[in-house]
């Protein structure tokens, strides 16, 4: 799966998933993930380097997470 920016108007307005993410270089990587099976392993890797990382799964929720990982916000386009 390529993700992207989620728009904040996708589904419902305002979605409740979608936060816009500052210019800046503390931003957290996050995936929310649904399937009818277990999901085992998420996976994340930045701008197209080919190396990628694990992301954790706090307490069951959907909510994936990179642990200690952040983003810089400050080169993306759009």
């Amino acid at each position: 799966m390529r993700q992207s920016w989620l728009p904040r108007s996708l589904g419902i307005s305002p979605n409740p998933h979608a936060y816009k993410a500052p210019a800046g270089a503390a931003n957290p990587i996050r995936a929310l993930v649904f399937d009818p099976h277990p999901v085992t392993r998420v996976q994340f890797s930045l701008d197209g380097s080919g190396v990628w990382q694990d992301m954790q799964q706090p307490s069951g929720a959907p909510i994936w997470c990179a642990g200690r990982t952040l983003w810089n916000s400050c080169s993306r386009v759009g």
